[in-house]
């Protein structure tokens, strides 16, 4: 049982890209395949994600990412003889929101201060 990780790989992105992960692995008999994201959350087939897998391999495809998709992403494949498992990591770069006042000014010195503000709401 043994993912081949040469393809699967941690990538940064930018926001309203695509990404596809093209793996392939090998075991007898041909393992299922399973994708999860962060704490265990299961991927299947969605508006903006795709899943398509054949034996001995797995294509996982994120279209139109926005910056909430960065995460880990978990692949794990597993047959009556074992499983593997291999998590690789994207990030989704995107332009910050307007932030929230008020400013904070705080640890101020002839060189510098401190400026914090509320996140914004999306």
């Amino acid at each position: 049982m043994v993912i081949d990780r040469e393809t699967f790989k941690s990538i940064t992105i930018k926001a309203g890209r695509t990404h596809k992960w093209a793996v392939d692995f090998m075991g007898e008999p041909p393992p299922t395949v399973k994708w999860v994201w962060r704490d265990d959350i299961p991927l299947t087939n969605s508006e903006r994600i795709k899943i398509e897998n054949v034996d001995y391999h797995t294509d996982f495809t994120i279209l139109n990412t926005v910056r909430k998709d960065t995460g880990k992403y978990t692949l794990t494949i597993e047959n009556v003889n074992g499983k593997d498992t291999e998590t690789v990591e994207l990030t989704v770069l995107s332009k910050p929101g307007a932030p929230q006042g008020p400013l904070d000014v705080s640890d101020v010195t002839a060189e510098k201060a401190k400026v914090s503000w509320k996140k914004a709401r999306r």
